[in-house]
């Protein structure tokens, strides 16, 4: 005998037993990791991806010159033609947070009772609306810190299937894999650092005009430094070997961690890498993205001049903005 992919009689369980149920089904706590595509909507010719965006209340923006859609979904070595013409997916090898309990949003009306009340999305609501109506100025910081909690809603289409998906734009990670890295921003020469030590400088004064993602992080870093921005970018490097932190530890509660349906993501640094495997041999660390991050790390002591002058310098850390996140 089979097991049934249905549950029929799941509605005449007990009310307490079913509401342990959804509970166990929603996502863990903690910061969630979501993909997307970024496409540009001049230059990217691909319908697909038009049709897999994302939208607010089933409204797009026709004036974004980016959009996100469907993250790419991996080859379908069973039908060729299929994978063709389906190069991205909301739900073939997406392991994106968003998908833990999307389909309690839709699967019954109690499951979305469960969810509004999980994730407190009522007071979140009240929350920002007050926030942002309300008299006196907010910081962007000073936001993101009120509504750090405040989960938002997108919606997405499948293959006729619509999908609500849910993330917290102030503490999950999003994971943009753009089509073309040639279409993203691109500051000028003059946004590059004034000096770096190591011999480092030349290599940095390339960096921003390469099509690929070392290059969208260096202009990322140079648009920060010359208009004193801020922004958190964290580099993934599935690759890097490092322990599985030990929550006896004291530093444990400090690490930042993401996770999706399949892997956790930990903050690394230097001192977290096998010493056997990246000390020992230059070669294996300076594949790693903590090698990448200290080569950029030559901008730290660069008086950046945002345009205001001697009065306007001011020290820019690399370090402040720049992480990097290891699989585990």
């Amino acid at each position: 005998m089979t097991a049934s992919a249905t549950f029929d009689l799941f509605c005449q369980l007990p009310c307490e037993l079913r509401l342990q149920i959804w509970q166990h089904a929603i996502r863990p706590d903690g910061r969630g990791l979501h993909r997307f595509s970024l496409f540009n909507t001049k230059t990217d010719k691909y319908q697909g991806l038009k049709d897999l965006a994302i939208s607010n209340a089933g409204k797009r923006s026709r004036r974004a010159r980016h959009e996100a859609a469907a993250p790419r979904a991996p080859p379908d070595t069973h039908d060729h033609q299929r994978h063709q013409q389906q190069l991205h997916s909301w739900t073939r090898g997406n392991s994106s947070a968003y998908l833990w309990d999307a389909g309690l949003w839709t699967a019954c009306r109690e499951s979305r009772e469960i969810m509004m009340w999980h994730f407190r999305v009522r007071d979140c609501n009240q929350a920002r609306h007050k926030a942002l109506r309300g008299p006196g100025f907010w910081s962007p910081s000073a936001l993101a810190e009120e509504l750090q909690d405040a989960p938002t809603m997108t919606l997405a289409r499948e293959n006729g299937v619509e999908w609500q998906f849910m993330v917290r734009p102030h503490r999950d990670l999003f994971c943009l894999e753009p089509q073309d890295w040639k279409s993203t921003a691109r500051p000028s020469r003059s946004c590059g650092p004034a000096g770096s030590p190591l011999g480092f400088r030349k290599d940095v004064g390339v960096l921003p005009e390469e099509p690929t993602p070392r290059g969208f992080v260096a202009r990322a870093m140079a648009e920060c430094a010359k208009n004193n921005l801020y922004c958190s970018i964290w580099l993934i490097d599935r690759t890097v070997a490092r322990p599985r932190p030990d929550p006896s530890d004291h530093e444990y509660p400090f690490l930042v961690q993401f996770y999706d349906c399949e892997r956790t993501y930990v903050s690394t640094e230097l001192e977290d890498l096998e010493p056997a495997r990246y000390y020992e041999s230059g070669d294996e660390f300076q594949k790693t993205a903590i090698y990448f991050l200290d080569a950029l790390a030559g901008m730290d002591y660069a008086k950046m001049d945002n345009g205001n002058g001697p009065w306007g310098a001011f020290d820019f850390l690399v370090g402040d903005y720049l992480g990097v996140l290891a699989c585990i």
